[in-house]
């Protein structure tokens, strides 16, 4: 990967996430997701509802979420595009990057000019980019109140633009995040995290070392001298600082928290849900699953917020295959052994 594509990696909300208390770089967190698909790896991209139906066969390596649209990136020859809720092509893979679509319509993309330049615009459902035109470095995704943290190259800070791309909050930020429902976006200032109103006012003064955006349920993750926990709008610190690493609190009301060397989940209150069992956990998605691994050779599963099984990811014979609680085959519905022999066939005829 490219210097570039680092760069844009650590733009917006994902910034805030990286430099924070937890490891999530999942952006789309801070949207309403109406599409309530899991994002399923199969060794290519799939998508099952919240029974473990498959909604969209696996087909490509390497694609993201589906937003309120119904459109999510895709990655196909090593440029990016987008698909629809059928797996189908709606906007050809021809950007170098990138993002999710807001719910205003837009995603930024990054795209080069004939000199080798790039640069990063907004495009719609269309795949236009009509409205703003490419003149960002780092873009980032378009909050509920219809403004987005970006920086161009000539500025070393970041600002807030609106649909039409206009400046509305003049850039003077070192880092800058996505906005919340509640209204206020996480900002860096002097190297300590505070967060701002749609209008750039500071409501919480910048005094933690990094910070999240708040979930729904009014809290974000901030951390003090080396440890984790939680505020409310007020700046107040509801769970106090005892995580190394922490996630943001899903809409089913868990957040991921890393304890004893192991991932579990707790409540608003802090109190322990799931007890930290796992080695690798993600946030739960908005089906109320999260992709959980407890190790020792064990399969990556998605577990309910009980901690439960729902589902999990096995290998048989020459694939992947997607298995409810009871072993069953939720995926694919055609024999594995066909499968099997099916790809095998061509290298036995040549």
């Amino acid at each position: 990967m490219s210097l570039r594509l680092k760069v844009l990696l650590l733009s917006s909300v994902a910034a805030v996430l990286l430099a924070g208390c937890g490891n999530s770089t999942k952006t789309a967190a801070v949207q309403k997701a109406e599409v309530r698909l899991t994002l399923i790896p199969l060794g290519e991209i799939g998508y099952v509802d919240s029974k473990g139906k498959m909604v969209v066969p696996p087909r490509f390596k390497s694609a993201g979420n589906f937003a309120a649209n119904g459109l999510a990136w895709v990655v196909v020859d090593g440029k990016w595009g987008y698909m629809d809720t059928r797996g189908e092509i709606v906007i050809p893979p021809r950007f170098l990057y990138a993002g999710n679509f807001a719910a205003n319509g837009l995603a930024w993309a990054l795209t080069s000019d004939k000199d080798g330049r790039t640069e990063s615009g907004y495009i719609d459902a269309k795949g236009k980019m009509t409205v703003i035109s490419p003149r960002f470095f780092n873009p980032g995704t378009f909050a509920a109140n219809g403004l987005a943290a970006v920086r161009s190259e000539r500025e070393e800070r970041w600002g807030y633009i609106n649909a039409k791309g206009k400046i509305v909050i003049q850039p003077r930020f070192r880092n800058a995040g996505s906005f919340a429902a509640n209204g206020l976006a996480p900002v860096e200032v002097s190297g300590k995290w505070g967060y701002i109103n749609a209008k750039g006012k500071e409501v919480i003064p910048p005094r933690f070392n990094a910070a999240q955006y708040f979930a729904d349920n009014g809290l974000a993750a901030v951390r003090v001298d080396g440890k984790c926990g939680y505020i409310n709008a007020k700046g107040e610190m509801v769970i106090p600082p005892r995580f190394e690493r922490v996630g943001a609190f899903a809409a089913n009301g868990l957040a991921r928290v890393w304890v004893d060397e192991r991932w579990g989940y707790i409540d608003a209150r802090g109190e322990e849900v799931i007890p930290p069992r796992f080695q690798e956990a993600e946030d739960f998605d908005a089906n109320g699953l999260a992709r959980v691994r407890e190790g020792g050779g064990k399969p990556f599963s998605y577990i309910d917020a009980n901690g439960e099984i729902a589902m999990y990811i096995s290998w048989l014979n020459c694939m992947h295959v997607l298995r409810n609680a009871n072993g069953d085959i939720l995926w694919p519905e055609k024999s594995v052994d066909q499968i099997c022999e099916e790809k095998r066939a061509p290298a036995r005829n040549q």
